[in-house]
Order: structure tokens, then sequence, then C-alpha cells
């Protein structure tokens, strides 16, 4: 038993003040860094389908060595027309599994070198609305990647969660992915509440008139402790509530299940020469044009809620360039 179990959790708090930034313009919802809404299952249109037709036999395509060979003869389709956030994040995840898929799916790595399938590494250039590194981030597997069955859409409900996609068609990937899920929407009050904690330590108000001479009238900066002390209580009460997510990783998630089986997908093309990619992968861009490149896998480190507390200094920087950052929001840590 996890001692997270003891805690009483506390009721849930938000802040009144106005936010020191927008959260809308950092893809921040009511979900934290989750959508507001489920995402899209599939893309609708039919000049998707190419794409749609993969997904939905990815496990057994994977399992019988054959998506290779389909993923090379796909045509190699725009996404000029996807017209929204949720088109661009569908197809992030739809390019993202076929990679990891194509690139770990066969007896050997491939390389996209001998034969590169741009079908899908075309396609799979840095697009706009995302800013999103052409590797499955952890926004793909995770934050884009679950449909929920709870009918209030409450996405911390995590026997409701389920994944839209995974490599292996097992329970255990899908429960690995989907608590992720939960955690996220289980955290997401308390960034709201921080931000106005940290805007209250660092721009203390000014109280009323504390000293007074016979000419002049003095007065003193405070800092807003009873909101810095409730957020902190807040934030305690919020860990071991995610605490309590996490403990139930092992319910349905396997570890020799997650390690032998689930874990090689989600591998990147960096410091993996003993793999078989010692350049990396190479993305062809069309017309004579691509490069050798080297990215890590999914991590959870790309989190914004986890990466900001758990990684530091050059490890930060480093997974700053898989966060998904809106087309509004520059990311200097691109490249």
């Amino acid at each position: 038993m996890s001692p997270c179990e003891t805690l009483t959790l506390g009721n849930k708090q938000t802040p009144n003040d106005t936010l020191p930034v927008s959260l809308e313009d950092y893809a921040v919802t009511s979900n934290g860094f989750l959508p507001a809404d489920a995402p899209l299952a599939r893309l609708t249109n039919p000049y998707h389908a190419p794409w749609e037709t993969l997904m939905d036999s990815l496990p057994e395509l994977v399992a019988n060595r054959t998506l290779r060979q389909l993923v090379d003869n796909l045509p190699v389709l725009s996404t000029d027309i996807l017209a929204t956030e949720a088109e661009w994040r569908r197809a992030c995840v739809v390019l993202g599994f076929l990679t990891h898929a194509y690139v770990w799916g066969g007896e050997t790595a491939a390389e996209f070198f001998v034969d590169p399938p741009t079908p899908i590494t075309i396609p799979s250039s840095p697009s706009p609305p995302t800013s999103a590194s052409p590797v499955a981030t952890y926004a793909c597997v995770n934050l884009w990647n679950f449909r929920s069955a709870s009918p209030t859409a409450n996405f911390t409900d995590l026997d409701a969660l389920t994944s839209l996609q995974t490599f292996t068609g097992t329970l255990d990937e899908s429960w690995f992915y989907v608590v992720s899920v939960a955690m996220e929407a289980q955290g997401a009050y308390i960034i709201p509440l921080m931000l106005s904690a940290l805007e209250a330590t660092f721009s203390p108000s000014t109280s009323s008139p504390s000293t007074t001479t016979s000419t002049t009238v003095t007065a003193t900066p405070t800092i807003g402790y009873h909101l810095i002390t409730t957020a902190l209580h807040s934030l305690t009460t919020c860990i071991h509530s995610l605490g309590l997510l996490l403990d139930r990783m092992d319910t349905h998630c396997r570890p020799p299940v997650f390690y032998h089986a689930i874990r090689p997908f989600l591998a990147g093309s960096k410091n993996m020469a003993s793999a078989g990619l010692p350049r990396g992968v190479f993305y062809d861009e069309g017309e004579g044009k691509g490069s050798w490149r080297q990215l890590r896998g999914g991590s959870n480190g790309q989190n914004g809620d986890e990466g900001a507390g758990e990684f530091r200094n050059k490890h930060l920087q480093m997974v700053a360039r898989y966060i998904i950052v809106p087309s509004r929001q520059p990311n200097p840590n691109t490249g």
C-alpha cells in the first residue's frame, strides 16, 4: 500500500485573481496540457484514409512484419487540408506511430536510407500549428491519444480511459499511456493556482498606510501569504493525488510486457548506434532533399507538468525541444 493512500484529499481551489499569463497561449486548458475535449479518434476526410487504414490494424501489421511494405506503397499525402488544431494533432499521432512502427517493427532497425518511405517522412516534417519534432513525442502517445467513456468527460477517471492507438494491441500498453492522461487531468487545477502564488510572491501588493509623519504617508508592500500558503497546501494534496494514480500503474501494465514489448517502440534515434542507427534516421523531404536526424523517443519528461519539476539546466533545455508549443508561441528550443 502506498503512503499516499493515507492522505485525505482536500477540495480543489482555484485563484480568483487575474493570472499573469494567458494559459490559452500555452495550450493549457481546464484539463491542463490535455485538450479541452477528447482528441479526434481518426481523420474523417477520405483523403487521409490510407493513413487511417494502417492505423486500424497497426498492432497486427507490426506483429506479422508487413507494415514497412505497406508504408512504402502509401501515396504521399499533403497536410495542407488539415483545417483544425485537432486534425493536426491527430496527424501527429498517426505519423508518429507509423514512423516508430516502421523504424522498430522489423528484424533490424530501419534508417529510411536505402529505401526511404517518403509517404510518411515528407508529411512528418515539422508543422507550424504544433511545432512538433517529427517523432513520437509524449504528446503523440499520451496527450492526444485517448478516449474517455466518462459521461461527464472526466479525464481523471482512469477506469474510463483507453488509448486510441498502441503498437502492441495490449491492455498493458494502453494502460501505460492513460495513467499519464489521468495524472495530467488530475494536476490541471494546480497550474493557475501556482501561477497566482508566484505572482503574489514576486509582485507584492501595496497595503494600507502603515506609518505616518506630519508630512508623509508610507505604504508597506505586502506579499499574499495566505494565497501562497493555500497554494502550497493544495500542491501537496495534488502531488499525493497524483501518487494515488501512479500507484495503479501495475494494475494492468506488467513490467516484463512493458520492458520487452512496449519500450522498444518508444525509443528514438539518438545514441542508438548499438541498435542499428549509427547516424540516426534519414528523413526524406522530397525533391532530393533530406537530412539525418537523431531524436529522442517519447518520454514523460516532455510533459510540461513533470518536466518543470524534474529536469534542470541542460536536461531541461534538451527535453524542451520535444514539448509541443502552440503556433501562437515561438519555440526557441527547436532545431
